[in-house]
């Protein structure tokens, strides 16, 4: 009984971890793309018609969607916050952005310090309950037929009301990602600068026209797994140890 009762306590308290990350942005997330209830496909990484024309030259098409092609990260603490993750273009395989950015909730040097939810659809109710961060800073990598191509990135708007908005939808409605009622972030931002284009095709690209134009990030987020205690992973091999000794008894 001794033993039953402390694997019941271990297994509680990595339940308790998992479920009270899901329910606040504070911890450590995976980032995966969102599944869109108003394109039927996945989402992530979205760039505006300026870019994509741009971007058209080297890859062929406008299409502005690239997905993330391997789970992200989204680190969160009372004051501040990280995300990065790597996209791949819809119908360009091997091609594409890796982005990483860094977030505080200081929203002073904007002219707007109190964040709002910005809807963006009008079939998202704008009435819910969203956590807010402001981007700090970022950038943005290529590879791919990409690779070489890099820009800094910043906040967009430049000041206003809107910011990186997180949550989950009310009442099934799609939430704070935009494109279903998961836990999930979106946030606009936009290209700062140009740190390099050393990419084969660079030289096709206006990249003048790119800077200070705007891009998306549409996410789901889910608590990381939590690990088992040392101890009691342990505990449960013992305990599975015991198990296998005792069937032993019985059948001699």
């Amino acid at each position: 009984m001794f033993f039953k009762t402390m694997v019941a306590s271990a297994a509680v308290g990595v339940m308790g971890l998992s479920a009270q990350a899901a329910t606040m942005t504070n911890g450590t997330f995976d980032v995966t793309a969102a599944e869109s209830e108003r394109t039927g496909g996945p989402v992530s990484l979205w760039f505006d018609q300026i870019i994509m024309g741009e971007l058209e030259k080297i890859i062929g098409t406008d299409d502005p969607t690239f997905v993330l092609n391997q789970p992200g990260t989204f680190n969160a603490s009372a004051t501040a916050g990280s995300l990065n993750g790597s996209t791949e273009h819809v119908s360009v395989a091997g091609t594409g952005f890796a982005f990483d950015f860094t977030f505080d909730r200081d929203f002073s040097d904007n002219t707007i310090t109190d964040p709002t939810f910005k809807p963006v659809f009008s079939d998202v109710n704008p009435n819910q309950d969203a956590d807010y961060l402001d981007i700090e800073g970022g950038t943005l990598k290529g590879f791919g037929a990409f690779e070489g191509l890099v820009f800094d990135l910043a906040r967009l708007p430049v000041d206003g009301s809107s910011a990186v908005q997180i949550g989950a939808g009310v009442n099934g409605e799609i939430g704070p990602n935009l494109h279903n009622s998961n836990f999930g972030m979106a946030f606009w931002f936009r290209l700062d600068s140009l740190v390099s284009a050393d990419c084969a095709a660079c030289a096709l690209l206006d990249t003048d026209a790119m800077l200070g134009q705007q891009a998306d990030i549409n996410v789901d987020l889910s608590p990381a797994a939590v690990p088992l205690p040392a101890g009691a992973a342990l505990l449960l091999t013992a305990m599975g140890g015991l198990g296998v000794a005792a069937r032993k008894r019985k059948a001699s």
